[in-house]
């Protein structure tokens, strides 16, 4: 059965596995493909995301029985008010399910830790994009780059209206937590480009 695993410190290894896979990070390759994840930095990216996570970051792995099969994160965005979230699943357990259940767990975590909203930006061409809808995210807005979703976690799928778009205006204003802004989706597609140090690189997974 899939589990949410922390891992430890000595369990880095999957993780740099995974970033530093080419058919795993196939998925972003828009952004440069495969991300390093040298030893150097595993001190500081552990203490940021397991140790001293400020109940605002969540990482967790995904496996069964004795095997890794991938990662799940939520994070607090200061400027933008909101959680955004990333799931990989490695390449060769892909297409297996794993992506359905591993969103489906981390949600459920998300929800039980008190959040509302998970938000999530895909590539415009990321076939991930039936995963999410089948987990009741809606599409937010999209870009000729992105599509951006969301998720209520306390939305039942009774509620939820067909997966309609709900277009975004470009505006100045900015909505808090439930709804983005023209500016937000900017910033989002700033930070998509990034790739900090220790962050989780707004990892996404590509097929379940």
């Amino acid at each position: 059965m899939l589990e949410l695993y922390k891992p430890k410190y000595e369990d880095l290894w999957f993780r740099q596995l995974m970033l530093e896979d080419n058919d795993t990070m196939s998925y972003n390759h828009s952004w440069g493909g495969v991300i390093p994840f040298p030893k150097e930095i595993w001190n500081d990216w552990y203490d940021y995301w397991i140790i001293n996570n400020e109940n605002k970051r969540y990482y967790r792995y995904l496996k069964e029985g004795n095997n890794f099969i991938g990662e799940v994160s939520y994070h607090y965005d200061n400027k933008l008010d909101i959680y955004t979230m990333g799931i990989v699943v490695y390449a060769k357990y892909r297409n297996q399910g794993y992506g359905k259940a591993g969103l489906d767990l981390l949600c459920k975590a998300a929800k039980e830790n008190g959040i509302k909203y998970l938000y999530d930006d895909i590539a415009i061409d990321n076939k991930a994009i039936k995963l999410f809808l089948d987990n009741r995210f809606i599409e937010e807005h999209r870009t000729s780059e992105l599509i951006y979703l969301k998720k209520d976690l306390y939305q039942t799928e009774f509620e939820i209206d067909k997966y309609k778009v709900a277009p975004v205006k470009r505006s100045k204003v900015r909505y808090k937590s439930n709804n983005l802004s023209g500016e937000d989706i900017d910033l989002l597609r700033d930070n998509r480009r990034k790739k900090e140090k220790v962050s989780i690189c707004d990892t996404h997974e590509d097929g379940a």
